[in-house]
C-alpha cells in the first residue's frame, strides 16, 4: 500500500489544506449548517463540495464554500495520471456573518473557491487545478473569541495535484506536478474581523489568494543499479490577481487581533512545486497583481513570532531536488525565465494600515505595510562526483506604485512602510571544494535578480 504523506526527504507541499488526501476530507466537513451551496458530489473526472459555480443573489449566509478536486490517478496501465480540478466560480451579492463554532479539519475562508489537481501514481503526472475566479460585492464579517472554522474572509486556490512520492514502478522517472492555473479575486464589499480570534498556524487573512504548483513525485532506480531516472519537475504557478475597491478591517485599535504566525489584510501568492527526488527540477511562481483602490486597515498584537503586512504579494519559484545517484545535476531551482514570467507588482490607490501594538515581551515581529517580493528557487545538491549542484532560479521583477490618492502607514517598531524585493534563488551545493561553480563535483550557479522599482505620487489612470 503506498503512503499517503511525502517522505521526510520532501517537505509537504506549502498549504495545508492542500496537502496530499487532505482535501477529500475538507471537502467532507466544508458546508457548514445553512452554508450557501449547489448540489456537490462527483462528476466525470473530480469531485466537489458545492459545486464548482456558485451564483449567490443578495441575502444574508453564514459562508459559500466551492472546493473541488481532480480525481488522483490509480495503480493501473494508463490510468496513472491525475485528473484535472474543474474551473471553479463563485459569483456572490450575499452579505456574511460567521461565527459558527462548528471543527473544521483546515480552516477555509467565509467565501472560498478552492481547486485542486488530482494526484499521479507510480510515473504519472499529476492533474492541474482549475482555473478561479471570485467576484464578492457583498459583506463578509468574522466575529468570535473561539478557534474558528475561517482563517480568511475570501480564500482563493488554484493547486496542482502532486507526483507520486513512492514510485514503485521499476526503472521509472517521477511524475510531474500539476499546474496551479489562474486565480483572479474581486471584492468591492466591506470585509471585517472582529473579536479576539485565535490564529489557527494557518494565519490569518482578508483576501487569500494562491495558486500553487504541485511537487513533482520520486524516481524509481534499476533493482539492481542506478540508472538514469530523474525526479518528476514541479508544476508552475500561474497568475494571481486581487482587485479591492472595498473596505477591509482586521481587528481595531481596541480589540486587536493576536497572532504568532503570519497575517495580511491581502496575501496573493503564485508559488511553483519543489522538484521531485531525486535531482528533480522545480516549477516557478508566475505573475502577482494585486490593485488596490479601497481601504486596508489591519490591527495586530503580537505574542511570539510573527509576519503581518498590509499587503504582501509574493511569487517564489519552487526548490530544485539533490541528486544522490551521480547521473544527473541537483535539480535546478524555479524562476523567471523565457518560457514563464514571474513578476510581482502592487498599485496603491487607497489607504494600507498597519498597526502593532501591545505585543509580549520577547516577541519578534516582521512585515511592511505593502510587501512584494519575486524569489527564485534553490538549486538541489549536486551528487558525490561527475555532476555538479542544480542551479538556482532568477529571481522576477518586482514594482509598488503608490498614486497620489494612496497612503501607507505603519505603526510599530521595524515595520517599514513599503518593501520590495527579487532575489535569485542559491546554487545548489557541491561535494569538491576545489571545483568551480557548474563543474563535476562543484555547486550550482546561483540565479539573477531583476529589477526593483518603488514609484510614488504617480497619477492613477483606470
Amino acid at each position: 500500500m503506498k503512503p499517503t504523506s511525502r517522505p521526510a526527504h520532501s517537505p509537504s507541499l506549502p498549504f495545508p489544506l492542500l496537502r496530499q488526501n487532505t482535501l477529500r476530507l475538507a471537502i467532507a466537513s466544508a458546508l457548514g449548517a445553512c452554508a450557501w451551496s449547489v448540489a456537490g458530489g462527483a462528476q466525470a473526472g473530480y469531485a466537489c463540495a458545492g459545486g464548482p459555480t456558485l451564483n449567490v443573489p443578495s441575502g444574508n449566509y453564514p459562508s459559500a464554500q466551492a472546493i473541488c478536486e481532480g480525481d488522483s490517478g490509480v495503480d493501473h496501465d494508463n490510468e496513472k495520471n491525475g485528473q484535472n480540478g474543474p474551473d471553479v466560480s463563485v459569483t456572490s451579492s450575499g452579505n456574511y456573518n460567521a461565527d459558527e463554532n462548528q471543527t473544521r479539519l483546515n480552516p477555509v475562508g467565509v467565501v472560498t473557491a478552492i481547486s485542486r489537481g488530482g494526484d499521479g501514481v507510480d510515473e504519472g503526472t499529476a492533474g492541474d487545478g482549475g482555473h478561479i475566479t471570485v467576484s464578492s460585492t457583498g459583506d463578509i464579517a468574522l466575529n468570535g473569541t473561539a478557534l474558528s472554522n475561517f482563517n480568511s474572509l475570501i480564500m482563493a486556490v488554484s493547486s496542482g495535484g502532486i507526483g507520486d512520492p513512492a514510485n514503485d514502478n521499476n526503472d521509472s522517472n517521477g511524475g510531474h506536478g500539476g499546474l496551479g492555473q489562474n486565480v483572479t479575486v474581486t471584492n468591492s464589499g466591506n470585509l471585517t474581523m472582529s473579536g479576539s480570534l485565535p490564529t489557527p498556524h494557518q494565519g490569518l487573512y482578508g483576501i487569500n489568494a494562491r495558486a500553487l504548483g504541485g511537487a513533482g513525485g520520486d524516481q524509481n532506480d534499476p533493482t539492481l543499479e542506478y540508472g538514469d531516472q530523474v525526479g518528476g519537475n514541479g508544476g508552475n504557478a500561474s497568475t494571481v490577481t486581487v482587485s479591492n475597491t472595498g473596505v477591509i478591517n482586521l481587528g481595531s485599535s481596541a480589540t486587536r487581533l493576536r497572532t504568532y504566525a503570519n497575517g495580511a489584510a491581502i496575501y496573493a501568492n503564485s508559488v511553483g512545486g519543489m522538484g521531485g527526488y531525486n535531482n528533480g527540477n522545480a516549477g516557478t511562481g508566475g505573475t502577482v497583481q494585486v490593485t488596490h483602490q479601497g481601504q486596508a486597515n489591519s490591527y495586530w498584537q503580537v505574542f511570539d513570532s510573527a509576519t503581518v503586512f498590509g499587503i504582501y504579494a509574493q511569487s517564489i519559484g519552487g526548490d530544485g531536488t539533490a541528486s544522490t545517484d551521480n547521473s544527473d545535476n541537483g535539480g535546478n531551482g524555479g524562476g523567471n525565465s523565457d518560457t514563464w514570467t514571474q513578476k510581482v507588482t502592487v498599485d496603491v490607490n487607497g489607504s494600507v494600515l498597519l498597526d502593532v501594538a501591545g505585543s509580549a515581551a520577547g516577541a519578534t515581529v516582521q512585515g511592511a505595510g505593502v510587501a512584494a517580493r519575486a524569489i527564485g528557487g534553490k538549486g538541489g545538491k549536486g551528487p558525490d562526483k561527475d555532476h555538479s549542484g542544480g542551479n538556482g532560479g532568477a529571481g522576477g521583477a518586482v514594482a509598488i506604485n503608490l498614486y497620489q490618492g494612496g497612503s501607507v502607514a505603519t505603526r510599530g517598531d521595524n515595520l517599514p512602510g513599503l518593501a520590495a524585493q527579487s532575489l535569485g534563488g542559491q546554487g545548489g551545493d557541491g561535494t569538491d571544494s576545489t571545483k568551480l561553480a557548474g563543474q563535476g563535483g562543484g555547486g550550482g550557479f546561483g540565479g539573477n535578480a531583476s529589477a526593483v522599482n518603488i514609484s510614488t505620487c504617480l497619477l492613477y489612470t483606470s
